[in-house]
């Protein structure tokens, strides 16, 4: 019998992973792009400090960059909080599902 259920799970599991590993990867370009932002401003001051670029441009750079920051910086978050439901949802419906085991035991041991 559980030869027969991983029989039939591995196209499900196997897709699973997939799914895994695009969402990991997409995480980690995520992760490379604020780093990469980062680097960019890092730049940007020394450009400015060197008078290669004018304040002005400067300025409309770093605004710039400093939004995009900001929505990944919101995005992660959005994704944290997101994750935290989701964590906190299973939670009550392992709860749920432990009173009702203990019903139906209790509900044994009486007949």
């Amino acid at each position: 019998m559980f030869l027969l259920d991983d029989l039939l799970l591995a196209p499900a599991r196997g897709l699973m992973s997939v799914f895994r590993n695009i969402y990991n990867a997409a995480q980690e370009e995520i992760a490379h792009e604020a780093e990469s932002i980062r680097n960019q401003l890092s730049e940007m001051y020394v450009l400015l400090e060197t008078g290669q670029v004018t304040e002005e441009e400067f300025d409309r750079s770093e605004r710039e960059l400093l939004e995009r920051l900001e929505q990944i910086d919101a995005r992660d978050r959005a994704d944290g909080v997101a994750e935290d439901e989701d964590v906190a949802d299973d939670d009550d419906e392992d709860d749920e599902d432990d009173e009702d085991s203990e019903e139906t035991a209790g509900d044994a041991a009486y007949d």
